[in-house]
C-alpha cells in the first residue's frame, strides 16, 4: 500500500503555456516576468526565441504589423488560465492586449 506522501507526489501536476509576444523581450523584461510569475509557482521559463520580422504575425490581431515575434514556454505548479498569464505579461512588459498571445501548450 502506498503512503500518503507517495500519493501526494504522484498527484502533483504542472501547467504548461506557450507565450508569443509581438516585439523583442529584453533581459530586464525576463527578470520582471520571472519575478511576477512566482505567484503561480513558476517551475521553468525558456529563453525567448525570436522570429524574423513578419508582415502579419500569425495569431495576433490585425493591428499588429511588421513585427518580430518572441516565443517562450512557461511551466507553473499552480493552476492558471491563459488569460491570467496574458494579463500579467501585459502589465509587466507594458504592451497592449493585441501584442500578447498565451495558449495552453497542449
Amino acid at each position: 500500500m502506498k503512503s500518503f506522501v507517495e500519493y501526494l507526489i504522484e498527484s502533483s501536476k504542472t501547467y504548461e503555456f506557450r507565450v508569443k509576444i509581438a516585439g523583442e523581450v529584453s533581459d530586464e523584461h525576463m527578470a520582471r516576468i520571472e519575478n511576477h510569475m512566482e505567484r503561480f509557482g513558476l517551475e521553468s521559463i525558456s529563453k525567448p526565441k525570436s522570429t524574423p520580422i513578419q508582415k502579419q504575425p500569425a495569431g495576433f490581431a490585425e493591428g499588429v504589423n511588421n513585427s518580430a515575434v518572441s516565443t517562450m514556454e512557461i511551466v507553473t505548479n499552480y493552476p492558471a488560465t491563459p488569460q491570467q498569464i496574458g494579463a500579467l505579461l501585459q502589465d509587466v512588459v507594458g504592451l497592449p492586449e493585441s501584442h500578447v498571445v498565451v495558449v495552453n501548450k497542449n
